[in-house]
C-alpha cells in the first residue's frame, strides 16, 4: 500500500511557490468558457480558489463533479510559468493535493488544445 496522508492537516510540498491571483482571464480561459456554454456544459466556476486553506485558483472548477480543467498557456515559451522545472513541479504538487486532500481530479489542456471555431 501507498503513504498515509493525515488528511486533517494541509500537505506542504518542498517546492510550492506562493499564491498569485490571476488578474485577467487568458484569451484561451474565454475560448474555452464560450465553447463549454455551446456544448451545454455548466455547473463550473472560474478562477476560484478549489482547495481548503490554500490559495491555488482553478481556470475552471467543477465542485459536483470534483474536477478542476487547466489551460496550460505559455508552452512554447522560454521561461512560461508551465514549462520550467519549478512551475511544472508546482503545477504536479498541486494536482496532486487536490487528489489527496479533496479528491479533486486536475485535467490539464494545453493552450493549443482550444481551438476557435
Amino acid at each position: 500500500m501507498g503513504k498515509k496522508y493525515d488528511l486533517s492537516k494541509p500537505i506542504k510540498f518542498p517546492l510550492s511557490g506562493k499564491g498569485r491571483s490571476k488578474k485577467a482571464n487568458t484569451d484561451y480561459e474565454d475560448m474555452l468558457s464560450k465553447q463549454f456554454y455551446a456544448a451545454g456544459i455548466r455547473g463550473y466556476r472560474r478562477n476560484v480558489q478549489f482547495i481548503d486553506g490554500r490559495k491555488f485558483e482553478a481556470d475552471f472548477f467543477f465542485p459536483k463533479l470534483k474536477l478542476v480543467v487547466e489551460v496550460d498557456g505559455g508552452l512554447w515559451m522560454a521561461r512560461g510559468g508551465h514549462t520550467t522545472g519549478t512551475g511544472a513541479i508546482r503545477d504536479r504538487e498541486r494536482d496532486m493535493l487536490a487528489y489527496l486532500q479533496d479528491g479533486i481530479v486536475t485535467l490539464r489542456v494545453a493552450s493549443d488544445h482550444v481551438k476557435s471555431e
